[in-house]
């Protein structure tokens, strides 16, 4: 990291980088009513993410003229759900890859890797 960034870990798990120095952040005034403000909270809840972090994305993307739902970031949660759910699927497939050179299936497990590979090629074009 630079000199002028810090990260730090809030109480929802998620580490947030806080910029020091010229570029930081500082805090400004904006009212909202209360049904405003309980409207923002449930949103950045739903989004997962602080309220003022919501306000932000939102009135940033709507000055770029990306009028539309806040992009979500993956919670910490999420991207270690993900990384689970991937080393299940790799043991899966190693087993049933093992079982089927034994059986004298390699045609088939070649087939079925030319075939991922042509979707994954057709999805990377936009497909």
């Amino acid at each position: 990291m630079t000199d002028n960034l810090e990260t730090h870990t809030d109480t929802g798990e998620r580490e947030i980088a806080r910029v020091r120095g010229v570029a930081a952040r500082k805090s400004h005034s904006i009212r909202f009513s209360d049904a405003e403000w309980l409207a923002i909270q449930e949103r950045a809840e739903e989004n997962d993410m602080m309220p003022g972090e919501y306000v932000r994305h939102a009135a940033l993307s709507l000055g770029a003229g990306a009028v539309g739902a806040v992009p979500a970031e993956l919670s910490p949660a999420l991207v270690r759900l993900i990384g689970q759910t991937f080393r299940a699927a790799y043991f899966i497939s190693t087993v049933k890859h093992n079982e089927m050179l034994r059986d004298g299936r390699g045609a088939e497990i070649d087939d079925t890797i030319k075939q991922g590979r042509l979707a994954q090629a057709e999805i990377m074009k936009g497909g």
